[in-house]
């Protein structure tokens, strides 16, 4: 009978342990998925940051040249417009995310904006006019 409550004891002393390593094991894994995505984020960000980078310094034509005209319309706007937070405020008030979605903008849409000033809309005309876009596109590529 003694050897019964034994085994009984070390099998509920074998399971906690277990339990609790197999837990831990659990949260390590959900821990390094969540660190795999996260640095996932990072590598895209930083492939963008990279891509805009290449936007200012090879200049609008060399950038046309090495990405299609699709690649840079998909651009988001906090990238394009990263440091400028009352641009990238404005544009995200009226639900713009990407460059595709301002270019089919006029100038007088911008201007009707909430919050939406002339220095803003200047700001944005620049740097459309660097990447070789404008405001009031009907199609790619005009």
């Amino acid at each position: 009978m003694e050897e019964i409550e034994l085994n009984k004891n070390i099998n509920e002393i074998f399971n906690k342990q277990f339990n609790k390593i197999r837990n831990e094991l659990e949260k390590r894994i959900s821990d390094n998925e969540f660190m795999r995505r996260k640095l996932m984020d990072e590598v895209i960000l930083i492939k963008n940051d990279i891509r805009l980078l290449s936007y200012m310094l090879l200049g609008k034509e060399k950038v046309n040249e090495k990405y299609n005209i699709s690649q840079v319309l998909a651009e988001p706007i906090r990238i394009v417009f990263a440091g400028e937070g009352k641009v990238i405020n404005c544009l995200k008030a009226e639900g713009i995310d990407t460059l595709q979605e301002l270019v089919y903008y006029t100038e007088t849409d911008l201007l009707s904006c909430r919050n939406m000033g002339r220095g803003t809309v200047d700001k944005i005309m620049n740097k459309l006019n660097e990447l070789g876009l404008h405001l009031g596109m009907t199609k790619v590529g005009v």
